[in-house]
């Protein structure tokens, strides 16, 4: 009679957050959205990085030389690191056990863009966590009530 009840709770003691989030950080579609957040929100349409610094406006002579705004298909002025895009698609997410984090081959040429703009240019900045966040919600709610009703229902 009680071994509905039993296993419900069971389930209950086995969820941890650690292997909700790891699951959910696994889904391709949140990975993507994870890099879009670092690749779009911050560096193309904001040009900031994960501690919110302003990485800077193109000179007027690299806006003449390498084509600015019309290469990188913006009408901003201000730095994305897109350029040839190589940087962008680079990036990808490492799952951890208590986490992630944002991986890019941020060499250019035979330039370091980490050491020109700073480590912080891979990496959510805390508005971006807080989007992340709202994204994967109703996700983890999902998750969360399939693995507690698991062989109960």
């Amino acid at each position: 009679m009680f071994k509905p009840l039993k296993k419900l709770c069971k389930n209950v003691k086995n969820l941890t957050s650690d292997k909700i989030l790891i699951q959910i950080y696994a889904y391709k579609k949140v990975q993507n959205f994870i890099v879009d957040l670092n690749r779009i929100d911050q560096l193309f349409e904001t040009g900031t990085d994960a501690k919110d610094n302003f990485l800077g406006y193109y000179s007027e002579s690299t806006e003449l030389v390498f084509g600015g705004r019309e290469r990188n298909k913006t009408t901003s002025d201000h730095i994305t690191l897109k350029d040839t895009g190589a940087f962008y698609k680079s990036f990808f997410v490492r799952i951890y056990k208590d986490g992630f984090t944002i991986v890019a081959n941020s060499i250019k040429d035979e330039t370091d863009l980490t050491e020109v703009y700073g480590k912080d240019i891979i990496g959510l900045s805390e508005k971006s966590i807080y989007e992340l966040y709202k994204e994967i919600k109703p996700s983890i709610v999902k998750f969360i009530n399939t693995a507690i009703l698991k062989g109960v229902l």
